[in-house]
């Protein structure tokens, strides 16, 4: 196809390509697959010397230092690829000789029966290159530095966490255990009216078996019984004023007792309080030393 048939044809994919690639500072290059020119931008008019309106038709060969066998083939390649192709072309350049540029070609209008391939060649100077691969390293260190950055408050925002966890959890332990505390007080409120109450109750059986004694024969046959009355309703009354001690409404009295004789005074006590099935058997040796308690 030549080169006047090409610009008729293309003429809006042409335009589209000044669109686009003169703002570039990279050179750009629209040529066919058989490696004639179609269109610069302003970037590769300055790099070959072309200008705008006279370039189509002429051979990039005629401008590179490439032999035109390994040009067409990268063309070729590029052409029959879709995605872009890297490569390497040496620009003459006037005054300065050969200049190697990375490239990268390809494809944007594929081969017809009836139409040549079109391939875009982008072109920059490895210093170029080098200077966008120091700044891409520069960009990756700095993301780096940022996510080293970002996993060190994360550490922070973990150890905070754990420690708002903790305090959390002392915090449930604590009001846990208030609880505890406010529910043995209201047992002990509780139990520290029960007490009193049952102690006043025991003071009048107190008060009634006194005076029965009092009243009887020393031969009387129901004494027993009264001063069985009287020893087990003292004996209760000194339960009641534990249970008003640890409920805060009386207090404790501690003296010398013997274990054994302490167990023994309660024995008819605990005779009537387990079951008849029940047989108890004291093992009380007399010689234990006595200890300090409240009985």
């Amino acid at each position: 196809m030549k080169g006047g048939s090409i610009l008729v044809r293309h003429a809006a994919l042409i335009e589209h390509f000044h669109t686009f690639t003169d703002p570039c500072p990279a050179a750009h290059i629209l040529v066919t697959e058989e490696g004639e020119i179609v269109a610069v931008n302003i970037a590769a008019q300055k790099l070959s010397g072309l200008e705008r309106d006279t370039c189509n038709g002429k051979k990039l060969s005629d401008f590179v230092s490439d032999r035109p066998d390994d040009l067409l083939q990268y063309l070729h390649v590029c052409a029959r690829n879709r995605r872009p192709m890297p490569g390497a072309i040496s620009w003459r350049q006037t005054g300065n000789g050969p200049h190697e540029y990375r490239c990268q070609g390809f494809v944007i209008e594929p081969h017809s029966s009836d139409s040549t391939a079109l391939v875009i060649i982008h072109c920059e100077t490895k210093d170029v290159a080098g200077n966008k691969f120091i700044a891409l390293n520069r960009k990756m260190e700095e993301l780096e530095a940022a996510y080293h950055k970002l996993a060190s408050h994360a550490e922070v925002l973990k150890s905070e966490i754990a420690r708002r966890m903790q305090v959390e959890e002392e915090q449930r332990a604590l009001e846990k255990q208030m609880h505890h505390v406010q529910k043995l007080e209201s047992l002990g409120i509780m139990a520290g009216g029960i007490a009193h109450d049952f102690n006043n109750m025991l003071m009048a059986v107190l008060g009634n078996a006194d005076l029965a004694l009092a009243d009887l024969e020393p031969w009387s046959p129901v004494r027993p019984f009264i001063e069985e009355i009287e020893k087990v309703s003292r004996r209760a009354a000194d339960l009641c004023r534990q249970m008003l001690a640890y409920s805060g409404r009386g207090k404790f009295v501690v003296k010398t007792v013997n274990l054994s004789d302490l167990l023994l005074d309660m024995a008819g006590m605990l005779e009537i309080s387990v079951s008849k099935k029940a047989v108890l058997k004291f093992n009380c040796p007399e010689n234990l030393p006595p200890i300090d308690s409240d009985p």
